[in-house]
């Protein structure tokens, strides 16, 4: 899971570029567009086209390869997305207020990458950073959506109180029905889970699921989490309906090699065993096995630049 980084105030700039064509710019928009839809694939394609009409050296040209990131990481690709956001870090104009934040932005982008690297000393510190452009206080929905990343860090650490306590600011800054407020809904749900607080990650995953959108991946992630939860409080029935409808939305919605999707047939998997229904639970069990195992790291990525080459020491 992930947020949006960019802000859409970009935009402005992206239009008034003076090598930007309009196509271009339609091309951003529609990336953007598709990001919010959790569209990853089509907003990877959008951002790529924009990016191969850009003038060389014209300065939406970071901006546009920041948007490219955004749509790498949920797809796992995080090699690529680490390349492109280091060679875009390098072209932006730090002089500039909207550069500036695209710069926390990718910073940001480092943070998811380096988390899902399990490099989370460095992924902290380069989400911290990122906050550190911000002034304090509530309302941005940028800043917000570091906090997120922050807070998504600190539960991997086990630093789960911390980790309720920037999700809980974060909250309020994003608008009721977009995706971000429901993958923050989301993962509040996940670290009370973890806490065994069960009354309170139902009331997230409860919040997040009543938002409008249907077919996003955060929805099949929530439906999971909510099937594990019924499934602790013994109400298997109800976990399977969940479940069910989790894999139905991720077998449309995610690549089927996805660590998420494997998660999802994971759990659906687990109610089908509570169920007694053993055989079909071990035909998941060996599907979501295939994909966790194929699953490796560009081993690159693991010790390729140490964070204080981007952010300073």
């Amino acid at each position: 899971m992930t947020t949006k980084i960019l802000c859409l105030s970009m935009l402005y700039i992206l239009s008034c570029g003076p090598g930007l064509s309009q196509s271009s710019v339609e091309l951003y928009r529609a990336g953007i567009s598709e990001l919010d839809q959790g569209q990853y694939l089509e907003a990877e394609r959008k951002f790529r086209e924009a990016l191969a009409a850009v003038d060389p050296g014209d300065e939406s040209g970071p901006l546009t390869m920041l948007g490219l990131a955004q749509a790498l990481i949920p797809q796992e690709k995080f090699a690529e997305a680490e390349r492109i956001v280091r060679t875009a870090v390098k072209r932006l104009d730090t002089a500039s207020v909207a550069h500036q934040k695209a710069a926390a932005g990718a910073m940001q982008s480092l943070a998811v990458v380096y988390c899902a690297a399990r490099r989370l000393k460095e992924a902290e510190i380069m989400a911290r950073r990122a906050l550190s452009i911000f002034p304090p206080g509530d309302g941005d929905p940028d800043r917000a959506a570091v906090l997120a990343v922050l807070g998504q860090i600190l539960a991997q650490q086990g630093r789960r109180k911390a980790a309720i306590v920037q999700l809980t600011q974060a909250l309020p800054s994003f608008r009721h029905d977009s995706p971000e407020q429901t993958a923050v809904l989301c993962m509040l749900g996940s670290v009370h889970f973890e806490e065994k607080q069960w009354d309170d990650a139902a009331r997230y995953y409860g919040r997040a699921m009543e938002l409008p959108l249907p077919r996003h991946p955060v929805t099949a992630i929530c439906k999971t989490g909510m099937a594990s939860l019924e499934l602790k409080r013994g109400t298997p029935a109800k976990a399977l309906e969940l479940s069910a409808e989790a894999v139905a939305l991720a077998s449309q919605v995610l690549p089927p090699t996805h660590r998420s999707f494997a998660a999802v047939l994971s759990t659906h998997a687990r109610v089908l065993r509570a169920l007694g229904r053993k055989d079909e639970a071990r035909t998941l069990e060996a599907r979501a096995r295939e994909i966790v195992h194929a699953y490796s790291p560009d081993p690159k990525l693991a010790n390729q630049v140490h964070v204080s080459a981007l952010c300073g020491k």
